[in-house]
């Protein structure tokens, strides 16, 4: 009862301002365990051999450039995403896999180490086979950004209780 008269006594603004930030910092640390437990998931994955069926770069006007002898020669300014595809066999089954790590790493890099043809480890996950990375893990400390990420979402959900307590 004091609750819904609490509430009743709230200014819209002070909802709508509570409410969006309690919304963005669920929504952060929702996304970040949820990355979080991929990642760490990833680690413990059986790993089975892959070919890379290819590999290149997206640019933001549509354009592509294909990994091999023209990397060298191209421009990387405007590349924002890796177009990679690979296939891999579990059990008898043919799987085909896009995902290449759960962490955050440049395009240009991993299109200068994965190249068309090329054999890799598939990490895949045991429960569906249709989840498959090339890196598992946290390679070079990048799990921290994911945790940093978590505690400064943290900070959302203390000004969304002090709008929606103090007013």
């Amino acid at each position: 009862m004091y609750l819904i008269e609490y509430i009743n006594s709230l200014s819209g603004t002070q909802i709508a301002a509570g409410s969006s930030f309690l919304f963005l910092g669920f929504f952060t640390i929702y996304l970040n365990i949820r990355k979080i437990r991929k990642v760490k998931a990833s680690q413990s994955w059986p790993v089975t051999s892959g070919v890379i069926l290819h590999s290149y770069l997206s640019k933001s006007d549509g354009m592509n450039v294909h990994s091999g002898s023209n990397l060298n020669t191209a421009t990387y300014t405007s590349f924002d995403t890796t177009d990679l595809r690979y296939y891999y066999i579990i059990r008898g089954r043919k799987y085909e896999g896009t995902k290449v790590t759960y962490t955050n790493h440049s395009p240009k890099d991993l299109v200068a180490k994965f190249h068309k043809g090329d054999t890799v480890k598939v990490y895949y996950d045991p429960k569906n086979y249709k989840n498959s990375v090339l890196i598992a893990g946290c390679p070079d400390g990048l799990c921290d950004t994911y945790f940093t990420a978590l505690i400064i979402s943290i900070p959302f959900f203390l000004v969304a209780a002090g709008v929606l307590i103090f007013g």
